[in-house]
């Protein structure tokens, strides 16, 4: 016997929306952190100007990789032409036919766009 069938998004895409998902979570921890530290009385010390830093880089990285992910994403979607298909224009591959030439008689040129 058969199960049901379910529909979901493909593997591809599904670790794509759970990347950025995790991505926007870890980018609002990080900021949470980082307004935290900010505002504490430790901010103005050594170690808390480190760990701000610190926290700032990881924003930083998170918000590079979400990008890198958005372009990526929409350079996926963009329509690449076909290397196959036909050229749009006449004057794309067309060749010069002399005048002169024995295939100039009617009947003798065949439009291979029609």
């Amino acid at each position: 016997m058969l199960g049901p069938v379910t529909g979901s998004l493909p593997t591809t895409q599904t670790s794509a929306v759970s990347s950025a998902t995790n991505l926007r979570a870890q980018l609002a921890r990080y900021e949470a952190e980082l307004a935290s530290w900010e505002n504490c009385p430790s901010c103005k010390t050594t170690e808390g100007k480190a760990k701000i830093a610190e926290i700032a880089g990881k924003i930083g990285d998170i918000k590079q990789r979400m990008e890198a992910a958005e372009l990526s994403k929409q350079d996926a979607g963009r329509v690449r032409p076909n290397q196959n298909e036909a050229p749009n224009s006449l004057n794309d591959s067309a060749t010069t036919v002399d005048s002169a030439s024995p295939a100039n008689g009617v009947g003798s040129l065949m439009n291979v766009y029609a």
